[in-house]
């Protein structure tokens, strides 16, 4: 049985006046200049306390006392207050 000849490639698309984009597997420089100003705004956001909180759960601890939040960027704990406990 033989088989039919290969095709001809497609033809390439008209150009639209646009410049192609960009390919995805290359990192420019304003990726680089991006990626460190959110690095260096993530810094200072924590250093004025504006920290992004995650909540944690503490496996080796039971009952409220395994509950903690803990800030994504710069790994600070915090745990919240028992609402349990009563001061009068």
């Amino acid at each position: 049985m033989a088989h039919p000849p290969p095709s001809e490639p497609d033809q390439p698309a008209p150009s639209t006046g646009r410049p192609p984009l960009p390919r995805a597997d290359r990192i420019t420089a304003a990726d680089r200049l991006r990626s460190g100003l959110r690095r260096s705004v993530a810094r200072v956001r924590c250093r004025f306390g504006l920290h992004d909180w995650a909540y944690r759960r503490n496996p080796d601890v039971g009952g409220a006392s395994a509950v903690f939040h803990q800030c994504r960027r710069c790994g600070r704990e915090y745990s919240p207050p028992d609402p349990r406990q009563t001061w009068f």
